[in-house]
């Protein structure tokens, strides 16, 4: 997960371009979010998320796919990791996971710089993330930046999309670093 020292209400993580989410990816697939369902378990809330796959662009997968993440909020308990994303119904998402942990938990790359949500704007489908509660930091330069200040213009969905096969067809492995 690459997760550094965290600051209040922050987790510091490393910033990824679009080329490195791609290559550090095992399973990037545009789709739509069918269900999300938090349940406990002895380490805390993980979160179960079907997602019904429009497209898969890199790893296994046909028709629906599910993967769980850490954190969530059931009756009982919550688990809040800063700058996680969170998951709702009916929402259509590009994602961009690690290989299945030990625990069976599937992280996105860089927590929420791996989830971006589609939507319309301006009679266009765009690609944006919320990176808010995230410390961005520059693997050359080690600067940090907020992830609620870090202004990303929305990406036309075609674009984001057409990027992340043309890196994959350049053959980067999975999980590649």
């Amino acid at each position: 997960m690459f997760a550094l020292a965290g600051v209040a209400g922050a987790t510091s993580v490393l910033s990824f371009t679009l080329d490195e989410l791609t290559d550090r990816a095992d399973f990037v697939a545009h789709g739509t979010v069918l269900s999300v369902k938090p349940r406990l378990t002895p380490e805390g809330v993980v979160t179960d998320v079907a997602l019904r796959v429009t497209e898969r662009l890199k790893g296994q997968a046909e028709g629906t796919f599910q993967f769980t993440t850490p954190g969530g909020r059931t009756a009982e308990r919550g688990t809040f990791i800063a700058g996680a994303p969170v998951f709702e119904a009916g929402e259509e998402v590009v994602v961009f996971l690690e290989a299945r942990g030990p625990k069976g938990l599937r992280v996105p790359i860089g927590l929420a710089q791996g989830k971006y949500t589609v939507r319309d704007e301006d009679g266009r489908r765009v690609a944006v993330r919320n990176l808010a509660g995230l410390r961005l930091v520059d693997q050359r330069t080690r600067e940090e930046r907020d992830g609620d200040e870090v202004s990303e213009r929305a990406l036309p969905l075609d674009e984001l999309l057409g990027a992340v096969r043309a890196r994959v067809a350049a053959g980067t492995p999975a999980g590649g670093r």
